[in-house]
């Protein structure tokens, strides 16, 4: 489908090629200040591209007029006529803006523009004579709250509340941690490091990227045509998040492991350090899901641009690397419920070394209790959550778009008519970003409250220190 999201250049803006004829953008109008432009960058001042502006839901009621998707296939100069688009049909003529472009700066069809009432997914086609093979289209989109993606905004929108939020707990949980330590963190080895991590290595560095996003989108939001700003900004954010979320799941596949439950780096009074296998194996799947996500990212920034070879229309036009980043995150996610598991049944079978022993049934008892917990919480809450916004959004919304589309339908169409009801009315996708924000909110509090609470899991203690055999070195379980 040739929408905005999959027809952006690497700076952002959406343009219009010899490989991407048709394109259609969300709009959110609101009653002001919104409008869809076209700009002729890269023609010659002789040749004349017939364009055409119109908003999808009317696409029906064009006597001839194709589906984007039949445009961009279609031999170029082979569907406008004498100029201009065919748009026979039952449609007014201040719904739609059937005109041309031409090279020459000084002429008014040097840029289109096409005021928005009505919000939903507009689509813009051009079909140039078949010798016209060069010409790069900017295609400016203005929505009544700014410039930023339609998508995106709804995003940041609703984030500048969930980040106040984040805050806020952060704030809590630190008032705790404070409680426990001191306020000068000198006794931060009393607390486990499961509550530790879950403040200081996820939720802390997840609000700072919140924030360098919010900054970046305020910014872009008033920007209409994008530049080399753009780049630096999406780029530095895409990179922080990226790894972010390389370190989020080899932490994951680490906690599964054992670590911070019965395992640490190096050994202590009373746990064993992290047996060679499982380091090994940690190590080799975090620098596989990194190389895939680094050439991933450069695909896309090289798919999206225009004179790029391996463009074809999408961000996405690279998908042997772009299914195997997804089927290496669904192995290692697979991995980490295993090594879960194993971990569960062995925290009883393994207990920890130390110069005492009588409490060690009790102790192993409450860790084996919480981390059984944790694996609830991040295995399963999150897939409650989706199930359930699933169906709240099914049955709020799907009756609906099925009445509203009716039985003649082209079946075609019902994907590019989905999106604009959706654009109408934004409720799913605000209560898809809330969905997002409280999943992740509920699983760093509760497993933060889960280890905290009797100081279950590891404990460093520097002050004492005690030689214990390498746990594994037996143990056939223990990769």
């Amino acid at each position: 489908m040739a929408i905005a999201t999959a027809s952006s250049d690497a700076f952002g803006n959406i343009r219009l090629t010899p490989r991407l004829r048709a394109a259609c953008v969300p709009v959110k109008a609101n009653g002001k200040n919104a409008f869809v432009e076209v700009l002729s960058k890269g023609l010659e001042s002789d040749i004349n591209v017939p364009t055409l502006i119109f908003h999808i839901k009317d696409l029906e009621n064009f006597s001839s007029l194709p589906l984007p998707d039949t445009i961009a296939a279609a031999p170029a100069g082979s569907v406008a006529s004498d100029g201009k688009f065919d748009v026979s049909g039952s449609v007014g003529e201040d719904k739609y803006l059937n005109s041309y472009l031409v090279g020459d700066s000084k002429d008014e069809h040097f840029k289109l523009h096409f005021d928005v009432t009505d919000s939903g997914l507009y689509c813009v086609y051009v079909d140039p004579a078949a010798d016209v093979v060069s010409y790069d289209l900017p295609i400016i989109v203005r929505n009544s709250y700014g410039y930023l993606n339609f998508y995106e905004y709804i995003e940041v929108s609703e984030s500048r509340w969930g980040l106040l939020l984040y805050i806020a707990v952060t704030a809590w949980l630190l008032r705790d941690l404070i409680r426990s330590v001191g306020k000068d963190f000198s006794n931060l080895n009393n607390i486990s490091v499961v509550s530790k991590s879950a403040v200081f290595l996820i939720l802390m560095p997840y609000i700072g990227i919140m924030i360098m996003t919010l900054a970046s989108d305020f910014i872009l939001n008033c920007v209409a045509e994008k530049g080399f700003l753009s780049v630096f900004f999406r780029s530095g954010i895409s990179i922080f998040s990226s790894l972010y979320q390389v370190c989020i799941s080899i932490m994951l596949l680490l906690f599964c492991m054992g670590y911070g439950v019965v395992f640490y780096h190096r050994q202590t009074k009373s746990y064993r350090q992290l047996p060679a296998p499982k380091m090994r194996m940690a190590k080799i799947l975090g620098g596989i899901q990194l190389a895939l996500v680094c050439v991933n990212g450069m695909f896309m920034v090289f798919a999206s641009n225009p004179s790029s070879d391996l463009a074809a229309g999408s961000a996405n036009s690279f998908p042997v690397v772009e299914g195997a980043l997804v089927l290496f995150q669904f192995i290692l996610y697979t991995t980490s419920i295993i090594q879960g598991v194993k971990t569960l049944r062995n925290i009883k079978e393994f207990p920890p070394y130390g110069s005492s022993v009588e409490d060690y049934g009790e102790k192993n008892e409450g860790i084996r209790v919480a981390f059984k917990r944790s694996l609830c919480l991040i295995f399963l809450v999150p897939m409650l959550f989706g199930v359930g916004a699933g169906i709240i959004a099914g049955v709020s919304g799907g009756a609906n778009f099925i009445q509203d589309f009716g039985p003649n339908v082209d079946p075609a169409l019902v994907s590019y008519l989905t999106l604009d009801m959706l654009i109408k009315d934004s409720t799913f996708l605000y209560f898809q970003t809330w969905n997002m924000i409280v999943t992740t909110l509920v699983v760093i509090i509760g497993v933060f409250f889960i280890w905290i609470k009797g100081n279950q899991g590891l404990v460093v203690d520097d002050k004492e220190y005690f030689e214990a055999p390498a746990y594994g070195d037996s143990d056939p379980e223990s990769v």
